[in-house]
């Protein structure tokens, strides 16, 4: 089964959070989340949202950029792509009133 994306993100604010010998309880402290939200987040089964993410960050002393890799940022960067290029205008004519209706 293919790791989803907040798995990924999860797996990397873990692995970040060992490097500076910073224990899970504390960083949650930090950020203002329990301990076993946090759990949950390291273990992608918690999004997180914009706020929290940067609060996160903050603590970790790292970049937004350092939680995603290349393949994620690309996969994005075609969606927005492909929506931005295939927008497509449909015009609506305007329709009387069906006979006998009371629609004006």
């Amino acid at each position: 089964m293919q790791e989803n994306i907040d798995s990924k993100i999860g797996n990397k604010i873990k692995s970040f959070r060992l490097k500076l010998g910073l224990q899970a309880k504390k960083l949650a402290e930090l950020v203002g989340i329990s301990p076993a939200y946090l759990n949950l987040i390291e273990n992608g089964k918690r999004k997180l949202d914009g706020d929290l993410l940067l609060k996160v960050c903050q603590e970790l002393r790292i970049e937004i950029s350092d939680l995603v890799d290349d393949s994620i940022i690309n996969l994005n960067n075609s969606i927005i792509f492909f929506f931005d290029s295939s927008v497509i205008f449909f015009p609506f004519k305007k329709r009387e009133p069906f006979e006998g209706s009371n629609f004006k």
